[in-house]
């Protein structure tokens, strides 16, 4: 088992390897949020949204999000959520309740038309039973 691994000497290189390699990942991972982050900001700005603010350092005219669902002061988890990058996203009282009368809506469907089955093979089988009952008598 040690001459598969390379033995104890290998440790501390892996864990330098594998340490840069999720900080490398990490970073990465930063950078293409970012710059979705940004994409999403400006392509759903509206003009009342930003403020123009110009720094006395350099005179720049910078653009300040006035959003507050958009800055980084949200806590880590909830920027997780929200990324382009994850299958969860965090949902408003309103956005859950319009998805669970979605569901409702289609169990009801689903509920209407296993009842008109169930309607349909009762009326065969009344007519089934009928007709051998005429045929014996």
């Amino acid at each position: 088992m040690m001459s598969e691994t390379g033995g104890r000497k290998n440790i501390i290189p892996g864990i330098i390897m594998f340490s840069l390699f999720g900080f490398a990942g990490q970073h990465i991972y930063n950078a293409l949020d970012a710059r979705q982050g940004s994409l999403v900001d400006l392509k759903d700005a509206r003009p009342t949204e930003f403020s123009s603010v110009t720094t006395p350092q350099s005179n720049q005219v910078s653009v300040a999000s006035k959003n507050p669902n958009k800055t980084l002061d949200q806590p880590i988890w909830r920027r997780a959520l929200n990324s382009s990058w994850s299958p969860m996203k965090v949902l408003s009282d309103e956005e859950y309740e319009k998805l669970l009368r979605k569901k409702l809506l289609r169990v009801d469907a689903e509920i209407a038309i296993l009842d008109e089955n169930i309607a349909k093979a009762r009326a065969k089988a009344d007519a089934d039973y009928r007709s051998r009952k005429e045929e014996n008598s």
